[in-house]
Order: structure tokens, then C-alpha cells, then sequence
């Protein structure tokens, strides 16, 4: 057994801690801009989509890597694509829920 392979074995894969960092700043970065900043902009959901849908391919990236190379991360890429994809749940909750209100606001 090489170098090589004996730090294969051990390392974590680095697209799955990207693909965790970003399904959880997906999540923590709208709740803090909004409760403590106050920012409600049109941007903030569409930056959550982004680093959602990179986290998602991130995760599927790295599972893939995973398995080819023996590294460790399957749970965070796993769970990279979990927290990415409930994010992009919320987002679609909170869209509808504002345009269920809106609907229903009489100006």
C-alpha cells in the first residue's frame, strides 16, 4: 500500500464539506439577514437557489468521488445534500405563502 493510498483512506473529500457549508448557509444566512438586519430583498432567495443548487451538485459530485476513491465524507456529502435541499423547500414555502398573502391583501 502507497502514501498515496493510505491518505486516500483517510482524507474527506472536499466537495462534501463544501456541499455541508453551503446546505447550511443556505438555511442560516436568510434567517440572519432578515432577523437581525432586516434585509428583505429579491436577491436573498435567489442567492439561496444558487448555493442550493451548487451544494446539490457538490454533493452528488463527492458521493461519486467517494466511492471511486475511498475517501471519507459520504454522511457530509449526505447530509450537504439534505440541508441544500430543505432550503430550497423553505424557499418555495415562504414564496408561496407570500404570494397566498398578497392574494389576499386588500391594498
Amino acid at each position: 500500500m502507497s502514501n498515496t493510498e493510505v491518505l486516500n483512506s483517510n482524507a474527506t473529500n472536499g466537495k462534501a464539506i463544501a456541499s455541508l457549508t453551503l446546505g447550511i448557509l443556505s438555511i442560516v444566512i436568510p434567517s440572519f439577514a432578515f432577523s437581525i438586519l432586516g434585509i428583505v430583498s429579491i436577491a436573498m432567495p435567489i442567492a439561496v437557489l444558487a448555493a442550493s443548487v451548487i451544494g446539490i451538485i457538490f454533493s452528488r459530485k463527492a458521493k461519486k468521488e467517494i466511492v471511486e476513491t475511498n475517501e471519507g465524507g459520504r454522511r457530509l456529502a449526505t447530509l450537504g445534500l439534505y440541508f441544500s435541499v430543505a432550503a430550497i423547500v423553505i424557499q418555495i414555502i415562504i414564496a408561496l405563502d407570500l404570494l397566498i398573502i398578497s392574494k389576499f391583501t386588500i391594498i
